[in-house]
């Protein structure tokens, strides 16, 4: 998460173990159980952005940068930022990039060009939609769980087509009443500042301390079928 965020785990912890007793469930168990539904809670809170704001926001964009090699009659390119000359004008490079003004006129070909470069960039856009929200499920299987997230979310890729397993992680450490699971998630969105993983994982982390304490002061602990139904999965001791 962002560095300048601290996550506050003292009311989980302390449900953990309040939740462990009432049920004379293993800690281990519960730390877990209440882990992926935390997860479970970011990664629903965590936004995607829509098809249709993804093709509309792509249409609004004044300008296009495409691949310096994508359109080159008579072009000489001395290497990055260094002139380009496109039909008798110079152009910028920037890091292999050429910036083409959509009002402009262009010859077909170069036109024809540059919107399918559009149309494979909005393409691989909507395919990376709902990664972040996969970083939450990818995040609970590195500790053995499995959190439930979209369909679209599941097999969402970066555009540049690469998978980044390292972005996720988790250890686990001691075992009892000492035992101690610590997860990381750098995955790149959902770190960022629109999206806000660190404010999101916060939230469902005091959301699920709120839901217990309900379940406490509704007597859910006093009966085994009140908890298997507010707890599916976890198994109470008899």
């Amino acid at each position: 998460m962002t560095s300048d965020f601290k996550i506050d785990t003292t009311a989980f912890n302390r449900m953990c173990r309040q939740m462990a007793d009432l049920t004379c469930t293993p800690f281990e168990q519960i730390v877990q159980y209440e882990a992926a539904k935390v997860l479970e809670g970011a990664a629903a809170k965590t936004t995607s952005a829509s098809i249709s704001k993804i093709k509309s926001a792509d249409e609004k964009m004044p300008f296009k940068f495409c691949p310096v090699d994508m359109y080159l009659p008579k072009v000489t390119y001395e290497g990055r930022g260094g002139p380009t000359h496109i039909f008798g004008s110079a152009r910028r490079v920037v890091s292999g990039m050429v910036n083409y003004c959509l009002s402009n006129r262009y010859p077909d070909l170069l036109w024809s060009l540059i919107q399918d470069n559009r149309l494979r960039s909005v393409k691989a856009k909507i395919g990376a939609r709902g990664l972040s929200k996969k970083s939450w499920w990818e995040l609970g299987k590195t500790f053995g769980v499995q959190i439930k997230i979209p369909a679209y979310a599941k097999k969402a890729k970066p555009s540049d087509g690469k998978e980044h397993p390292g972005n996720v992680h988790s250890t686990k450490t001691g075992a009892g009443a000492q035992f101690t699971l610590h997860v990381v998630n750098s995955q790149p969105t959902v770190n960022n500042p629109g999206v806000g993983g660190s404010r999101v994982i916060q939230v469902a982390i005091t959301g699920r301390a709120k839901y217990f304490e309900r379940n406490v002061c509704h007597k859910v602990f006093e009966s085994v079928a009140a908890v298997a139904k507010k707890y599916p999965g976890v198994k109470v001791a008899a």
